[in-house]
């Protein structure tokens, strides 16, 4: 007779730390639209758009690795409308719009979890634009 026994699922988790505490490429409105372009050769691109914390003089992107391999972002992660627009060329935007803070645009290999070279942004807020509080 065979015993099954429950194999433990150990995460690592990874933090990726960005200088400063806001990005240098500032954007006033809260919609971006980014366009990418990748070599014909090269596999289908996944896009992560995430929410950075700041914490001190920096600005960190946290993921864990499951046991399995597994990789994935923590919470942060806002959903995307990605468009391949021809043979090299995505167009992506997200599903809704972004309140204020610091973000990056990550591009992410299924076999290997983020790649490292983000792309970082901050999201000011709008100038005119009236609060809401009710």
């Amino acid at each position: 007779a065979k015993i099954l026994v429950p194999v433990p699922v150990v995460s690592t988790k990874y933090t990726v730390t960005l200088a400063g505490k806001q990005a240098p490429e500032r954007i006033a409105y809260p919609e971006p639209l980014f366009y990418y372009r990748v070599n014909e050769s090269s596999r289908p691109a996944q896009f992560r758009l995430i929410r950075t914390k700041v914490k001190g003089d920096h600005r960190e992107i946290e993921y864990t690795s499951s046991f399995l391999g597994e990789k994935q972002t923590q919470a942060n992660e806002i959903p995307l409308d990605v468009q391949h627009v021809n043979a090299d060329t995505y167009r992506i935007m997200a599903k809704q719009d972004l309140p204020p803070g610091e973000y990056v645009l990550a591009m992410v290999d299924p076999g290997q979890g983020i790649d490292l070279y983000v792309w970082d942004f901050g999201i000011d807020k709008t100038p005119g634009k009236a609060s809401s509080k009710k």
